[in-house]
C-alpha cells in the first residue's frame, strides 16, 4: 500500500497532472482510494539512481501452449529458478514487435517474473504472413484471449497480469473489460488517446498524400521520431525489420477509432487491479488522456504513476528507468500477493 501525504479533490489531482514541468526530476504518485469517495492522494517521490539486480534470461519462442495463436506470435523471457509468484502477457505499441520488450523481459524474468508478448495483427511474425500482414484488432484480441487462457493452464495457481504500452495499453484496458475472469492484473503505460499533435498532423498528411485507401504512407517520422530523442534509439527502431510504420489510410481510421473505443471499455474494469503509467515528456500522447481513462476506471484498486522523466515508450526498447521498474515490480509482487488462484484478483 501506497502511504500517503496529502488528501487532494480530483480537480487538483488533474491540475497537478497537467503542471508537467514542476514534475521534470521527481515520480509522482497517484494513489486512487474507493472511486465512490471523489478524494484521491498524491505522494512524491524523489527519482532514484540505483539499478536492480538482473542476469541474463532464457527466451523460448512462443513457449505459451498448442492452443495459443500461430507460431511466432508470441516469445517468452522465463526465470532460470525460483517459484514464480506472478506470470505477465505484454502487448506493444503502435508499429513495433514483441521484439520491442526484450530488456524488459529479461529485467522481470531476473526478478522471477516469467514475461511472455505477443504480436498484434499486422506487427511483429504477422508481417510474414501476408494474409495477416494488416492490422486487425478483432483477431488481437482473440489472440490475447487465447494467450491468457493457454497461460492460465501451464501457470493455474498463479495471478496473470496484462500489461500494455501506447496502442497495446488500449488493447490491454479493452481484453481486462472483455475477459475480466481471465485477468488478474492490468498495467497501462501511456494508453492516452488524446495526441498532441504530431501524430494528428501525419495522420492527415497521409490522408492527403495516399494515392487509395489501401496505399502505404510512411508513419516512422511521426511514430519513432516523436517516441524518442535518441538518435541512436530511432536508427535501432527503423532498422528493426519486426516493426512496421507503414501504414494504409485504412489501418489509420481504424487505430484512430480504436484508442477512442477505450474511453467505453474503462468503466468496466471494476475489480482489476490496475497501475497506470504516465510520460511527461511525451511528445506523442498527452498526459491528460490517459488521467481521463484512469478516472473513469471504476475499480478501487487503482494506482497512477507519472514519470517526469520518460518519453513515450515507458517500458519498450530499454527506456525502463530504475525508479519505474523499483515501483512496478512492487505493486505486482504486492497485488500477487493478495491472491492466487484460477479466478484470481479480479474475479467477481
Amino acid at each position: 500500500m501506497v502511504p500517503s501525504l496529502w488528501t487532494i479533490s480530483k480537480k487538483v489531482l488533474i491540475a497537478m497532472v497537467l503542471a508537467s514541468a514542476a514534475l521534470t526530476q521527481t515520480t509522482a504518485v497517484f494513489a486512487q482510494g474507493e472511486s465512490r469517495s471523489g478524494s484521491s492522494r498524491l505522494m512524491i517521490r524523489g527519482a532514484g539512481s540505483s539499478s536492480p539486480r538482473h542476469s541474463a534470461a532464457s527466451i523460448n519462442m512462443p513457449a505459451i501452449g498448442r492452443r495459443a495463436a500461430p507460431s511466432p506470435a508470441y516469445r517468452s523471457w522465463l526465470p532460470k529458478r525460483g517459484n514464480p509468484r506472478l506470470v505477465l502477457l505484454c502487448i506493444h505499441a503502435l508499429g513495433f514487435s514483441s521484439k520491442s520488450y526484450d530488456n524488459f523481459g529479461r529485467r522481470m524474468a531476473a526478478s522471477g517474473i516469467p514475461t511472455y508478448a505477443l504480436d498484434v495483427r499486422g506487427f511483429g511474425a504477422w508481417i510474414k504472413q501476408p494474409d495477416k500482414a494488416h492490422m486487425d484488432f478483432k483477431a488481437c484480441f482473440t489472440d490475447v484471449e487465447q494467450g491468457l487462457k493457454a497461460l492460465r493452464q501451464k501457470y493455474p495457481r498463479l495471478p496473470i497480469f496484462l500489461v500494455g504500452e501506447s496502442m497495446g495499453g488500449a488493447i490491454a484496458i479493452q481484453a481486462a473489460a472483455r475477459y475480466p475472469d481471465l485477468v488478474n492484473g492490468l498495467v497501462a503505460a501511456v494508453p492516452s488517446s488524446e495526441d498532441r499533435g504530431s501524430m494528428r498532423s501525419g495522420m492527415v498528411v497521409a490522408y492527403k498524400t495516399a494515392e487509395n485507401p489501401g496505399s502505404n504512407v510512411d508513419m516512422a517520422p511521426v511514430i519513432v521520431d516523436g517516441a524518442t530523442n535518441d538518435p541512436a534509439l530511432r536508427r535501432k527502431i527503423n532498422a528493426e525489420p519486426l516493426n512496421r510504420m507503414e501504414l494504409s489510410k485504412k489501418e489509420l481510421a481504424q487505430f484512430e477509432r480504436f484508442m477512442k473505443e477505450t474511453h467505453d471499455a474503462a468503466p468496466l474494469i471494476e475489480r482489476i487491479p490496475s497501475l497506470m503509467l504516465v510520460a511527461y515528456k511525451d511528445k506523442l500522447v498527452t498526459a491528460a488522456g490517459s488521467v481521463d481513462l484512469f478516472s473513469e476506471m471504476t475499480t478501487s484498486q487503482k494506482l497512477m504513476i507519472g514519470d517526469g522523466n520518460s518519453q513515450h515508450l515507458m517500458l519498450e526498447e530499454a527506456q525502463m528507468t530504475p525508479e519505474i521498474c523499483r515501483i512496478l515490480t512492487g505493486w505486482l509482487q504486492d497485488k500477487a500477493g493478495q491472491g492466487t488462484g484460477n479466478r484470481g484478483l479480479g474475479s467477481k
